[in-house]
């Protein structure tokens, strides 16, 4: 018999919250394609921590500076998406913010991915945590989450925001040729909304998104 590819589960934590992403895949050794590419987002990432400078604007300052730059609309609340964005918004401010009313499911401990067992009990309890979360009311957990849309070119971006507790991200997806275009206008935003001092010293969720838009 041939040697056996071990199997990994990887676990993505949000950087706004506790949703994890479980993607099944194949481990070895890192690629000489991998380890190339590795080492240019470094060199991208290290150039643009010189790009980051205080400076910042509101929440509300950054859609009007969209509006007056690009056409954008707003996702209806009745779409499922916005529903199904705003249950994983909502699990984040409260696994943030609230974390009482998730008691012991607060934090969740990850596993040793090869355990089958133990990732069978891991994924349970994240079920368990959506299921309590869902069942909290509105009235519980303050939020004024809303979601706009840029179509350009062929592609779209999307922008996530929630004014109540100052959370901010931006999506984007086209064809191959628009995707450059569409992530320097999500860079160009990302930077209209900027930094504080105290987030480049603290290396806050801000400063993280920034440098993670510059680096790609």
């Amino acid at each position: 018999m041939g040697k056996m590819r071990k199997e990994a589960i990887s676990i993505i934590v949000g950087s706004d919250g506790p949703t994890s992403v479980f993607v099944a895949g194949k481990t070895g050794k890192q690629s000489v394609k991998m380890r190339i590419k590795n080492a240019i987002y470094r060199r991208k990432q290290k150039k643009a921590k010189k790009r980051i400078h205080p400076g910042s604007h509101t929440l509300e300052e950054v859609l009007e500076y969209a509006k007056e730059h690009y056409d954008i609309t707003e996702i209806s609340t009745t779409q499922r998406r916005y529903e199904e964005q705003k249950k994983c918004w909502k699990e984040g401010v409260i696994w943030k913010y609230k974390p009482e009313l998730l008691g012991e499911l607060r934090d969740i401990e990850h596993p040793d991915t090869s355990d089958k067992k133990a990732m069978d009990a891991f994924l349970e309890k994240v079920r368990q945590r959506s299921k309590v979360v869902e069942e909290i009311p509105d009235c519980e957990i303050a939020m004024d989450f809303h979601i706009y849309e840029i179509k350009y070119q062929g592609g779209t971006i999307e922008i996530a925001v929630d004014y109540h507790w100052e959370m901010f991200d931006i999506s984007y997806r086209g064809n191959k040729k628009r995707m450059k275009t569409l992530g320097k206008i999500a860079q160009e935003l990302y930077l209209y909304y900027g930094v504080t001092q105290e987030d480049i010293e603290r290396r806050t969720v801000r400063y993280s998104k920034l440098l993670l838009s510059l680096s790609v």
